[in-house]
């Protein structure tokens, strides 16, 4: 493991006091108490048009395996989650989408363990026996 002393992606980032707790003042990553590490995951490639809107699910992406391999039936603490939209230019190379040719306010993302499954439920109401799982 070999702290990383980059900058924050989106600059700093005021972190919030643990409930009983002390309050941070540690507004980068690379300041984290014994350092922190960070990894890059992409989603498949989004494509639109001027004006059109994207309203469909993306398919899931794994972390990258040496991240997998390393915390595999441990813990692995996630102190910052930081989201970029980015194209990559006829010569390979890649840049930021600016928000202003992307309007991107209803994105939502999901990480779970590897024993962990994402199952739909259907209720046929709040009286549904199937309810009380979920409370």
């Amino acid at each position: 493991f070999a702290p990383s002393h980059q900058d924050n992606m989106n600059g700093e980032y005021p972190l919030s006091k643990t409930p009983g707790g002390k309050a941070s003042h540690i507004k980068r990553f690379a300041d984290y108490p014994g350092g922190v590490e960070s990894f890059e995951v992409y989603s498949p490639p989004m494509t639109t048009l001027y004006s059109q809107v994207w309203w469909s699910p993306l398919p899931p992406v794994d972390l990258p395996a040496d991240i997998v391999r390393r915390y595999n039936g441990t813990a692995m603490a996630l102190v910052g989650w930081e989201v970029d939209q980015v194209r990559r230019t006829s010569e390979g190379v890649e840049k930021s989408v600016p928000m202003s040719a992307s309007y991107n306010h209803h994105w939502d993302s999901w990480l779970i363990g590897a024993e962990a499954r994402v199952r739909k439920v259907s209720l046929s109401g709040p009286d549904d026996p199937a309810a009380a799982d979920l409370a």
